[in-house]
């Protein structure tokens, strides 16, 4: 990589949090309501993540039942 194009990306970079907060005060969504809308999502794909867990421990009980 060119030291031109990494100095690029990494000011693209730099501007990236920036530009997403001010295009989503455009559309009328604040960042609280962004913060609490993604914590949502995080908790909901923790629980989500962890009933599938359960979900396949519980069938490899099962089968290891049948199989005796």
């Amino acid at each position: 990589m060119t030291p031109e194009r990494h100095h690029m990306i990494e000011e693209a970079v730099k501007a990236s949090p920036p530009a997403a907060v001010a295009g989503m005060t455009i559309f009328g969504v604040s960042l609280p309501d962004w913060a609490a809308l993604l914590a949502c999502i995080y908790t909901a794909w923790l629980l989500g993540e962890k009933a599938l867990h359960y979900w396949n421990r519980r069938q490899e009980k099962k089968r290891r039942r049948s199989d005796k």
